[in-house]
């Protein structure tokens, strides 16, 4: 049996709206089966916050653009509007 563990960190709010850290392993035991062990959590520090408020604006940014260019293709440039 082949084993592949990788050590992950994740940023994200819980129910509370607490942003926190969680780092955890990912456990692949066979093609259907895995595990996920929660190493640690603590809340986010100042600059994790940071990372993560720059990080969701700039991931909603893009799926707005995409949004945008699938709903609107070739509209403004036929002169049609929006």
């Amino acid at each position: 049996m082949n084993i592949v563990k990788m050590k992950k960190v994740t940023i994200g709010m819980d129910n509370s709206a607490h942003l926190l850290v969680v780092v955890h392993t990912y456990q692949e035991i066979d093609k259907n089966v895995s595990r996920i062990r929660i190493i640690s959590a603590q809340k986010a520090q100042k600059n994790e916050i940071s990372v993560y408020l720059i990080c969701r604006a700039v991931i909603t940014f893009a799926v707005i653009e995409e949004i945008f260019q699938h709903n609107f293709k070739g509209s403004c440039q036929k002169g049609g509007r929006l």
